[in-house]
């Protein structure tokens, strides 16, 4: 079986964009789909200033409108903007442990995307993890335990070692395939049989 590691993080709408048609493509192609939460900010290449200039992050603005409209995912500037997502990060984690991470997922992009929630409020994660079926107090022990920090700073360390520079990033055998837009080539990839479609496994 294929594993697909995706690397994600709350803050980015891209990463919410491809929750569902990422984990679609995993079912078809038979492939082991796990979500690696990484805060997009300690990647190296967003030191400083980071990879956007003023004309990139206007077309981003832009991109994340139309991509909304595309899959049709009710999109809305978060409150506050830009968010914090440490905790949320850290409460996927702990999570993936307690067996309810899907919904776990699906609820903290929709909270923060289309709610209009700050997810780095506890009260809104709580909230989070009984919709998931978790044990809210637990689980935000959980998240909040110094283990459990550097876990995500050691995904983070992964990612860097792999190359990930933007989210959300999927990798194949080590191959990349970055952004929302990459899926269809993602699922190409890994087609079995002769020729474009050989996966290199």
């Amino acid at each position: 079986m294929p594993t697909i590691d995706c690397y994600f993080d709350y803050v980015s709408p891209f990463a919410h964009f491809i929750v569902e048609p990422l984990t679609a493509l995993a079912a078809r192609a038979g492939a082991e789909l796990v979500w690696k939460p990484i805060p997009i900010g300690g990647l190296s290449n967003f030191a400083g200033d980071g990879p956007y200039s003023p004309q990139r992050r206007t077309y981003v603005v832009k991109d994340a409108i139309r991509c909304a409209e595309f899959y049709g995912v009710e999109t809305n500037t978060p409150s506050p903007f830009p968010m914090n997502s440490d905790l949320a990060l850290r409460g996927a984690l702990a999570a993936q442990d307690a067996g309810v991470f899907d919904a776990y997922h699906r609820r903290v992009f929709r909270a923060g995307w289309s709610d209009r929630r700050d997810i780095a409020d506890e009260a809104v994660l709580a909230e989070c993890f009984r919709e998931a079926g978790g044990d809210a107090e637990a689980l935000l022990a959980e998240a909040r335990r110094d283990e459990t920090q550097s876990r995500v700073e050691a995904l983070l360390a992964e990612a860097e070692a792999r190359g990930v520079f933007g989210i959300p990033t999927a990798v194949l055998d080590d191959e990349l395939f970055w952004g929302n837009d990459r899926l269809a080539m993602l699922e190409w990839r890994l087609q079995p049989g002769p020729g474009l479609g050989e996966h290199r496994g």
